[in-house]
């Protein structure tokens, strides 16, 4: 599929909200009315938000793929329940020749594996549900690193 400008774009904004997750775990996964909202615990980076903070929330709106490709079997994981209990620790995100992302996982048990991804709109949300931009969630990160004379 040749993508259009305006979808490479969308598509590394994508990429970019899950490379700033780095480190975080998708600790659930829910599905209301075709709306998937998964639960990433990302401490470090909500409590920069609030101290009480440790998670945010990200919306995959008209999501038309969610899957995970467990490394140690091969096996695609397509049940949304399965991948939440999995709760793949995100390592990095790429974005295929296709249109979808590719996000490498770390598992507490096995090797880890591939959460796939196809949705044509990213919603954030801190903890208390505010939305959160793009850019307000770059700026937390690079707030986050800062302290460490990291740009």
């Amino acid at each position: 599929m040749v993508l259009s400008f305006i979808d490479e774009m969308k598509l590394e904004e994508q990429r970019d909200i899950f490379n700033i997750f780095h480190d975080g775990s998708i600790v659930s996964i829910s599905d209301q009315n075709n709306l998937l909202t998964l639960k990433i615990e990302i401490q470090y980076l909500a409590e920069l938000i609030s101290e009480e903070f440790d998670h945010f929330f990200v919306d995959l709106i008209s999501c038309d793929i969610l899957k995970f490709i467990n490394w140690g079997n091969e096996k695609t994981i397509l049940d949304i329940q399965i991948i939440s209990k999995l709760e793949p620790e995100i390592l990095n995100c790429d974005k295929e020749v296709t249109d979808m992302l590719r996000i490498l996982c770390a598992l507490s048990i096995g090797p880890g594996g591939e959460l796939w991804i196809k949705t044509k709109e990213i919603k954030i949300f801190d903890q208390k549900k505010n939305e959160i931009t793009i850019d307000e969630l770059r700026r937390i990160c690079k707030k986050y690193w800062d302290r460490f004379g990291k740009n």
